[in-house]
């Protein structure tokens, strides 16, 4: 629902819809979260809206644990940068 009131609100605009990476949270659980998100960035991307899919979850280079837990180690965000524009680059205007 809140992917499709995005499109509803910006038609135009490209849309990334992206694994969440690996974390110290429990690998089923994430499994679990990412398993939907290709299929719905399949379905509105064959309807002709801006969507692609990014799989940042799979060769994540996690060098460890997350410092508070949850988040990314500061040199992961390249990675994620890296990831999300080499799906995107052809993309841009």
């Amino acid at each position: 629902m809140l992917l499709d009131r995005r499109i509803d609100r910006a038609p135009e605009a490209l849309l990334v819809v992206a694994a969440l990476v690996p974390s110290c949270r429990d690998k089923a659980e994430l499994t679990e979260l990412n398993a939907p998100r290709p299929g719905l960035a399949a379905e509105r991307a064959a309807q002709g809206r801006h969507v692609v899919r990014v799989d940042r979850y799979d060769g994540f280079p996690a060098d460890g644990p997350p410092s508070d837990g949850a988040h990314p180690h500061e040199t992961d965000h390249t990675c994620m940068a890296d990831v999300c524009y080499e799906a995107i680059q052809d993309l841009l205007p």
